[in-house]
């Protein structure tokens, strides 16, 4: 392939599998596969064949972001379209709006990380819908954008999180506007998220309530150490070096680290 890549150039290649010839078009980013003899067991072999070139798209497209920048600020919403890695606002209420069961799994999460139910409201004969949420104790119902930014903001990453067809979520800084408490408690669900979810989390912070809230996690078993890789980035220069941490099954991470060598875990 010539660089840089014209997006239209389509490649063709003959394949033999099992002495079946089979055709491959590949246009650089995502490959057919038809067989020259079609018949149900080379069309099945065919669809095998393209299932496994294709894995690497396939796995893009089951990425999201969830941005620095991140929450709902309107009392209201209404249903827009959405693209394929929503980071509006308005997009992510939509999720929220055209998938039935997302809100009542986000206020399962919720309750666990805050202690409050969320669900949407939608005013009848409107497409006008609210979000909120209601405290266990007061048992009052108020405006998401006037609950505090933090739990805010967790929801808009639970609404990312949460979604069916997606698998790896990137997230910077998620404890951002969090009381510690409410912290150690997104991390026990971020754990729950992965095992239960099926879900790939990459995290940046600079929060080591974050990092002793997920060691504490490795610490009571409820995350194995093998599951929880650590890196420290470093600014040499002008180039950034990730060292990566050895976490240990007790909850303790060794390497690279600013003033010591290994940071011990306190609970």
């Amino acid at each position: 392939m010539p660089l840089p890549y014209p997006g239209n150039q389509n490649v063709s290649h003959i394949v033999t599998i099992e002495e079946e010839p089979f055709t491959v078009n590949w246009n650089g980013i995502v490959a057919g596969v038809a067989p020259q003899k079609p018949t149900p067991e080379t069309n099945a072999k065919g669809v095998a064949l393209a299932t496994r070139l294709n894995r690497i798209p396939a796995a893009l497209q089951g990425i999201d972001i969830a941005p620095p920048r991140r929450g709902f600020f309107k009392s209201s919403y209404s249903p827009v379209a959405v693209s394929p890695v929503p980071t509006t606002d308005d997009e992510v209420a939509s999720l929220i709006i055209n998938d039935q069961n997302l809100s009542a799994r986000i206020s399962m999460y919720a309750d666990d990380i805050f202690k409050r139910d969320f669900r949407i409201y939608t005013a009848p004969g409107t497409a006008t819908s609210f979000l909120q949420t209601t405290d266990r104790v007061g048992r009052v119902p108020v405006n998401l954008v006037n609950d505090g930014f933090g739990i805010n903001q967790v929801i808009y990453l639970l609404a990312k999180l949460l979604r069916a067809d997606v698998k790896t979520v990137f997230i910077e800084e998620p404890e951002v506007h969090l009381h510690p408490t409410v912290i150690r408690e997104l991390a026990r669900a971020l754990c729950k998220c992965v095992y239960e979810e099926g879900k790939q989390i990459v995290i940046a912070t600079h929060s080591e309530q974050m990092l002793i809230s997920l060691l504490s996690l490795v610490e009571e078993k409820a995350l194995k150490p093998e599951d929880l890789r650590c890196y420290l980035s470093e600014k040499v220069g002008r180039t950034s070096k990730m060292h990566g941490q050895i976490v240990s099954p007790d909850g303790q991470i060794e390497g690279v680290w600013p003033h010591s060598s290994r940071l011990k875990l306190q609970i």
